[in-house]
């Protein structure tokens, strides 16, 4: 019920989520020399669609194990093992977050990130280790930190507003590897230039223009 009020005031963006939705993916760097170049909208479906399989095999996995006690005495025997396991697995995660410049690694990581929480809150209440439980609470701390002292990110956004607000019909934007990708362009750009017309080159600006 208190979902309800967000989804009803998200039907007013929806002509803005229709754009956003048809534009490339951020998955698309995944998929070099492919045809298939997933759009938003079918990345966030296949993701969803993966979702709903997840949840099956936990339904499944539930189901069979109530109907196997000895089973399920068995796995509660070695919680403990879990535990370790999901903490060891968890901090590699917390260390791969503070990256300066792994903005994408970090943005993958985040769909993750609330069952996570949940299986390292368990796992630590599992093992009741205070001295654990403070490095593992420092280690979100200084990623918290982190984010907001390491260098900032290059602002793309706010070069996209200034081609955007100077350009006129017949303008070309070029993008020179190898030191930049096009993906934060198709991501910002909404400006008067269509796609065909965009231009990424290998070389130097002058032997294009030549």
């Amino acid at each position: 019920l208190a979902q309800l009020p967000p989804i009803a005031g998200a039907i007013f963006w929806w002509p803005y989520f229709q754009i956003q939705l048809g534009r490339g993916g951020v998955f698309n760097w995944a998929l070099p020399g492919l045809d298939f170049q997933p759009t938003l909208g079918q990345t966030v479906a296949g993701a969803g669609l993966i979702g709903l399989g997840l949840l099956a095999v936990v339904v499944l996995a539930s189901w069979l194990l109530a109907r196997q006690p000895r089973l399920l005495g068995w796995i509660a025997t070695r919680a403990n093992w879990w535990a370790v396991a999901i903490l060891l697995g968890f901090l590699p995660l917390l260390l791969i977050g503070v990256i300066p410049r792994g903005l994408s690694v970090r943005r993958q990581l985040l769909v993750f990130l609330p069952i996570l929480i949940l299986l390292a809150g368990w796992a630590l209440d599992q093992l009741r280790r205070r001295w654990l439980t403070g490095i593992y609470l420092g280690l979100a701390t200084l990623l918290g930190l982190s984010m907001l002292w390491l260098p900032p990110y290059e602002n793309w956004g706010g070069a996209v507003d200034f081609i955007e607000a100077h350009e006129t019909a017949g303008d070309a934007i070029f993008l020179l590897r190898p030191w930049y990708e096009p993906y934060a362009m198709d991501y910002y750009y909404e400006g008067v230039i269509p796609f065909e017309d965009r231009h990424t080159i290998a070389g130097e600006l002058e032997t294009v223009l030549a």
